[in-house]
């Protein structure tokens, strides 16, 4: 599996996973073909967006709205573990974080490394 930002100017907006069936890193040029085809989905999602023309006009080293890709790789756990919508999974991410005064980023990455499982209940982890 391979993920890529999906990234509007200097808002990133998500990933995209690729996959393949067989085991290896990727080359030079497969890795540009993935970066091109995350710029061209990122487009494509963002091209209906009433702000789209002016988050594209950000500039890339400026700070980006929304989360750090972990953080929707860990509502993806979540969505999956739980059986739930993403928009649902990264809900209860958000309340547990803020229940537990973590930051967000360091409890996505403990969902994503299998650290913390969830058993269902929004306010329990493990």
């Amino acid at each position: 599996m391979f993920a890529f930002v999906l990234q509007v100017g200097g808002v990133r907006i998500g990933a995209v996973d690729f996959y393949r069936c067989r085991a290896g890193a990727l080359t030079a040029g497969q890795a540009a073909d993935g970066e091109a085809l995350a710029g061209v989905a990122a487009a494509v999602a963002f091209s209906q967006h009433p702000v789209a023309m002016r988050l594209a006009e950000m500039a890339a080293g400026e700070p980006p709205f929304g989360f750090p890709p972990v953080v929707h790789q860990a509502a993806g756990v979540l969505a999956a573990l739980l059986d739930v919508p993403v928009a649902d999974a990264l809900v209860r991410l958000r309340g547990y974080a803020f229940a537990h005064d973590e930051p967000i980023g360091d409890l996505a990455r403990r969902v994503v490394e299998r650290r913390l499982q969830p058993d269902g209940d929004p306010d329990s982890g493990s």
